[in-house]
């Protein structure tokens, strides 16, 4: 099995009990990624399907 790598800088992280950034190698790294989700970098797309089911109707107009 390899190593594990940081995902911003691709260094070799430290394991969990030796790292308190894991699975980031550092403190550093850790804090960018934070800052790209802050950002509005990243995204979790929602389930296209809830765009697909009918929006529900008010009582009152029918």
């Amino acid at each position: 099995m390899t190593d594990p790598k940081c995902p911003m800088c691709k260094s070799t992280v430290s394991p969990r009990s030796e790292n308190k950034a894991f699975p980031f190698c550092s403190k550093r790294c850790q804090q960018i990624d934070l800052g790209q989700w802050l950002g509005g970098e990243y995204v979790i797309a929602s389930p296209s399907y809830i765009f697909d089911l009918p929006l529900p109707t008010d009582p009152e107009d029918d």
